[in-house]
C-alpha cells in the first residue's frame, strides 16, 4: 500500500512529464496485479487515467530491457525463457548424468541400509544433489561466474583440510551441465535474465540513458529479499539523479534461505551516507487483536 499510495502521489501531483512512468518493481506477480489495481483505483478517485506507472516484478524488467537490446546482450532474438519449473527438471537432467559418471563416489556416502531404506536414501540423496546444483547455479550466476570462472577459483575455495573438496567438485559440475544444457537450446533462465540485462546497460550509454528518462522515479517493494545483482541493476537505471525508494523489513526476508538473496544487503543500503533512511511505523498487516494475541 506504500508504494501505490507514492507512485499514485507522484502521478496526481504532476512530478512526471508525458513520456515517463513511475517504475515499480516488486517480487511475486500477485504483489503486481495488487499494486496495480491499488494504484488504479487511486487514480480512478482523482478522476485521472490510469497512466504514468509501470509495475512488473524484476525479472519482467530485465526481460523488456533485453527484448528491446537482444543483440547488446549476445542473445538470440527468440530466446526462450526457462521458468522455474523448467530450471529444477533441467537440473534433474545433470544430475543423473553426473551421478552416472561418480556412481561409485556418490553411493559411497550412503550409510549402511536394507534394500527398501536404501531405495528411499538413493531417492534422498539425489534430491540433495539437485538442491546443492540449483544452489551453486544461483549463487555463481548472482556473481557473474561462468562455469569456467568459477572452476578456476575452486582451488582457492577449498578447505586447506581437503575435506568437502568433493562436494564442491559436485556444485561446479553440475553448473557445468546445466549450464549446457541451456546453452543447447539458447535458453535463459530467471538468474540470466538479470545478468544479461545488466550487461546490455553497460554496453550502450544513449540506451541507459533513455531508460533512466523513462523512468525517472524507481520504486522498489520487498526489497530486503534483493540479491547483489538485483540492487545492481536498479542502482544502474536510478543513475546518479535518480529516486530509488526501497521498502522492506529484514526481520520478515525469507528467500534467503534459498536464494542468493540475503537482508544484510538492504541493511547495507540503508547505511549509505547517501541514503535517507526512513521508518514506516504502522503496518496495515498485523491488526490490534493479532498484537494482543
Amino acid at each position: 500500500l506504500t508504494l501505490a499510495l507514492l507512485a499514485a502521489r507522484m502521478i496526481v501531483e504532476g512530478r512526471l512529464s508525458e513520456e515517463s512512468d513511475v517504475l515499480v518493481v516488486t517480487v511475486q506477480n500477485s504483489a503486481v496485479a495488487n499494486i496495480t489495481q491499488q494504484i488504479r483505483r487511486i487514480l480512478y478517485s482523482q478522476r485521472l487515467p490510469p497512466v504514468g506507472y509501470h509495475v512488473c516484478t524484476l525479472h519482467k524488467l530485465a526481460n523488456d530491457i533485453l527484448r528491446q537490446r537482444h543483440d547488446l546482450a549476445g542473445v538470440e532474438e527468440s530466446y526462450p525463457i526457462v521458468d522455474e519449473a523448467e530450471s529444477q527438471r533441467t537440473m534433474r537432467g545433470a544430475a543423473e548424468v553426473w551421478i552416472a559418471s561418480r556412481r561409485a563416489w556418490w553411493e559411497s556416502l550412503l550409510p549402511e541400509a536394507s534394500e527398501s531404506q536404501r531405495a528411499k536414501m538413493i531417492e534422498a540423496w539425489r534430491s540433495e544433489t539437485e538442491r546443492v546444483g540449483r544452489e551453486v547455479v544461483k549463487l555463481c550466476k548472482h556473481l557473474q561466474l561462468t562455469p569456467a570462472e568459477a572452476q578456476q577459483l575452486l582451488p582457492n575455495l577449498k578447505p586447506e583440510s581437503g575435506q568437502g573438496d568433493e562436494f564442491l567438485d559436485m556444485g561446479i559440475g553440475l553448473y557445468a551441465l546445466y549450464e549446457r544444457y541451456l546453452q543447447a537450446r539458447s535458453g535463459l533462465d530467471f538468474d540470466d535474465l538479470i545478468w544479461r540485462a545488466l550487461g546490455a546497460l553497460d554496453q550502450d550509454a544513449t540506451f541507459l540513458a533513455n531508460l533512466r528518462a523513462r523512468w525517472p522515479i524507481i520504486l522498489e517493494d520487498e526489497a530486503r529479499d534483493s540479491s547483489p545483482l538485483q540492487e545492481r541493476i536498479l542502482e544502474k537505471l536510478c543513475g546518479e539523479r535518480g529516486n530509488w525508494v526501497r521498502v522492506g523489513d529484514p526481520n520478515q526476508s525469507i528467500n534467503s534461505t534459498f536464494t542468493a538473496a540475503d537482508p544484510r544487503y538492504f541493511r547495507r543500503f540503508a547505511e549509505r551516507a547517501d541514503v535517507q533512511a526512513l521508518s514506516l511505523p504502522q503496518s496495515g498487516r498485523c491488526a490490534r487483536p493479532i498484537i494482543q494475541l
